[in-house]
């Protein structure tokens, strides 16, 4: 191994090092940050902004099983379409031929071994 490369896998290892205690550090106050926030929702406060925290409410997402028990037959034709599956056609096209329709997505990452 040349010098250069002794040098860039002490780079590295100094750098997965570094990674794996700040995700540590990160784990341990975010662990911090939620227990406080369950402690100050528990005292449902009722002004919406407190010392630059605002509070907000859950997010509503739509949910098929809500919409078929809240909507009439015709709207939920109204609200059906047709489209392409990425699960049903993992499910029924060869591998290669699926792989061929799928485009990456994200960026690069790391997780700890």
């Amino acid at each position: 191994m040349s010098h250069d490369d002794e040098d860039r896998q002490a780079t590295l290892d100094r750098l997965c090092s570094d990674y794996l205690d700040a995700k540590m550090y990160a784990e341990k106050h975010k662990e911090n940050a939620d227990a406080i926030k369950a402690q100050i929702l528990e005292l449902q406060p009722e002004n919406r902004e407190l010392r630059g925290v605002a509070l907000t409410k859950p997010r509503a997402t739509w949910n098929d099983a809500q919409a078929r028990a809240v909507l009439s037959a015709e709207q939920i034709t109204a609200c059906t379409e047709s489209k392409l599956s990425g699960s049903l056609a993992k499910k029924v096209l060869p591998p290669a031929i699926y792989g061929a329709c799928t485009l990456p997505s994200g960026t690069p990452g790391l997780r700890a071994l």
